[in-house]
């Protein structure tokens, strides 16, 4: 297994539905696709400091790591600024990273544009996304904090553990 950790810094963007006009034209906000090359950025950055690489304006084919085609683990932690309105114990609290964010965005929707983002540069596709997790929180440092897990399936021959038999 395979693991990586990177940041982005800012406010937590979350992925939204294509934008159609009266003309009948469909367009991605610019909020969603700047954010999604931000996001890649990053990866790229992280991937450069775990492998070595040097040097800018490259595509995931000019490196020796491609685009991963078996399970992944995606765990996102999205630290959202701190509201101005709130009382002083309660600010003291999410400066602390201990006040959960139970506000839009949905999990679901910060989860899609990290997936998106990363098609085709960390993994072949979001299908193999097998297991997430997405904690939201308040801090005084809005970042979103990703970790990757690159799983192996099983191969033939390999060897499998005995199941224990009280779960027959």
């Amino acid at each position: 297994m395979r693991s990586m950790r990177f940041s982005i810094e800012g406010k937590p963007t979350q992925w939204q539905r294509r934008v159609v006009t009266k003309a009948g034209f469909s367009f991605m906000p610019k909020e969603v696709t700047s954010y999604k090359c931000i996001v890649r950025d990053a990866y790229r950055t992280a991937l450069d400091k775990q492998e070595g690489v040097t040097g800018c304006g490259y595509t995931p084919h000019d490196l020796a790591w491609t685009p991963h085609d078996g399970p992944v683990s995606l765990t996102l932690w999205a630290f959202f600024p701190i509201p101005r309105y709130r009382p002083s114990w309660w600010k003291e609290i999410a400066r602390h990273e201990l006040m959960p964010m139970i506000k839009v965005p949905d999990f679901d929707n910060l989860g899609k544009i990290i997936g998106d983002a990363l098609n085709q540069i960390a993994w072949v596709d979001d299908k193999l996304i097998y297991d997430h997790s997405i904690t939201k929180m308040y801090s005084a440092r809005p970042r979103t904090d990703i970790q990757i897990e690159f799983h192996e399936l099983p191969k033939r021959g390999d060897h499998v553990p005995p199941i224990p038999r009280d779960r027959r």
